[in-house]
């Protein structure tokens, strides 16, 4: 049978695996050594026939003269199928994908040669059983001459069955080869139709990029800006559903760099040329609000993920789980402007603002736990009801006046601004205060301080009235015979506090 094409996959021409080698070929030397040992039987039967038949009867055939040339008729068969197997495998090698197979009419060829040679010396070993010594076989009567035949025909047909199963067994294996081919090349295709498939979707995102980044770049409508946007926040989704973070990073990063880039007006210069005095435009923020507020909460979103993620991940690996990769994202929005926005009701948790600029911003009712706002400008931002567990504020100038019913559970707040913040009603249960500055007009009315640490606090510049610190931590009061220094002339609280 000719072996099946070793390529597939269309115009790629991708090597596909094909059935192995025939059994001659990967046991050349066994080949051999049974091809030899076949054509020696078949040169002994022959010669011991002839010899038997040329030899009067009452002589004994063996060590004569005759021994000699039966030893080497025997050797000349083995010789000659020795040689007849390489011939078989050369021929077979060689033999092109489109010429037809004469191994098969061999294969019958032989088997009818060696099917006569084994009745004719099976019939005569049997005659010369059936006769006694200085008898000839021709003495056999008819009855004789029919067992004969009859026991001699029942060989052949056992032989016959065998090679009948001989065959069927190579026409089975050629057939699971053909088979194997075909998965094989199925397969190599169907890998290749994937890969192409893959490749045009990738091509794909990568025009959508491109259009997104030219509606993001109209300096004239904010309504295609927002379009920008969206498109950009659906095509870091679909890279993350390619797998290929490193592409939605790149979407972020373009986000990244618009949001912190803010015109500027009446800006100073100094003496070298750097700039170090200016204002935002606040216009330009105002009309592009919907497009910054959508930039903003799908960075909010991607890193509200990766941190639930990150914490799923350390949870397994402090119960001894496997150790999963982590899709990270990185979002830099370090001194960004958002100057007189509106961003109430916004979710902004888990972002980075260090040294933001959030002057008179309106964060009402926002959602920003775990949001990074360092060294931030929060002067006059409305911040009531806004949430900022767990925030870290460390440094930031908070001196608004409207943070009423604001949350800041856990907040970081060491080195805060907070000279004339009002903190009517918020909660600052295990905030963190060390070293924040405050002064007659800061005011916690109502707060809940459960566990807020005040440690570093000049608390006597507070004004204490309606307000429960008996439950917060490192609350130093004034004693009673302490001298009022300067800005320390308000009442203290009565002693049931």
């Amino acid at each position: 049978m000719s072996q099946p094409d070793s390529t597939a996959g269309g115009a790629t021409g991708e090597q596909v695996k094909v059935p192995r080698d025939s059994w001659p070929e990967r046991h050349t030397c066994w080949h051999n050594v049974l091809c030899a040992l076949v054509a020696g039987a078949t040169a002994f039967l022959i010669g011991w026939i002839v010899a038997e038949a040329i030899t009067p009867d009452g002589t004994k055939v063996w060590w004569t003269w005759r021994t000699i040339v039966h030893a080497v008729v025997i050797l000349a068969g083995g010789a000659a199928g020795w040689r007849a197997a390489h011939t078989y495998r050369t021929r077979q090698k060689n033999r092109t994908p489109g010429e037809g197979d004469t191994s098969l009419f061999w294969l019958v060829a032989g088997g009818i040669l060696a099917s006569v040679a084994i009745a004719a010396a099976a019939g005569y070993a049997q005659a010369e059983l059936l006769t006694a010594p200085g008898e000839p076989v021709t003495s056999l009567d008819s009855s004789e001459l029919l067992d004969i035949a009859r026991s001699t025909t029942f060989a052949l047909g056992a032989l016959g069955a065998v090679a009948v199963l001989l065959v069927n067994y190579r026409k089975q294996r050629s057939v699971e080869a053909a088979l194997r081919h075909d998965r094989a090349k199925h397969r190599a295709e169907l890998e290749n139709e994937n890969r192409k498939q893959r490749a045009s979707e990738i091509a794909a995102l990568h025009e959508r990029y491109t259009t997104a980044v030219a509606q993001l770049a109209d300096k004239e409508n904010p309504a295609i800006r927002l379009g920008g946007v969206h498109a950009l926040a659906a095509l870091g989704d679909d890279w993350a559903a390619q797998e290929m973070f490193s592409q939605r990073q790149v979407c972020v990063d373009l986000l990244c760099s618009y949001l912190r880039s803010v015109p500027r007006l009446n800006v100073r210069y100094e003496p070298n040329g750097e700039a170090f005095e200016w204002d935002w435009d606040r216009h330009f923020l105002a009309e592009d609000r919907d497009v910054r507020k959508a930039a903003l909460e799908w960075l909010s979103r991607l890193a509200t993920t990766a941190a639930h993620t990150a914490c799923r991940v350390n949870e397994r690996r402090a119960s001894g789980g496997e150790d999963d990769p982590v899709a990270t994202v990185e979002i830099d929005l370090r001194g960004i402007a958002l100057e007189g926005m509106d961003l109430s009701h916004a979710k902004l948790s888990y972002l980075k603002m260090p040294k933001a600029w959030l002057e008179s911003v309106d964060l009402s009712e926002a959602r920003m736990e775990h949001v990074d706002l360092t060294g931030a400008h929060l002067e006059d931002a409305r911040l009531e009801e806004t949430v900022l567990n767990n925030a870290t504020l460390t440094g930031a100038r908070m001196n608004t006046r409207k943070a009423t019913n604001a949350h800041f559970v856990d907040a970081d707040l060491k080195g805060a601004h907070l000279q004339g913040a009002k903190l009517v009603g918020a909660n600052l249960a295990r905030a963190k205060l060390p070293g924040a500055q405050v002064d007659s007009h800061t005011s916690f009315i109502s707060a809940i301080l459960d566990d807020a640490d005040f440690s570093g606090v000049d608390v006597r510049r507070l004004d204490l009235d309606g307000v429960d610190y008996s439950k917060a931590k490192n609350f130093e009061l004034p004693s009673d015979d302490d001298s009022g220094g300067p800005g320390d002339g308000l009442a203290a609280p009565d002693s049931d506090g």
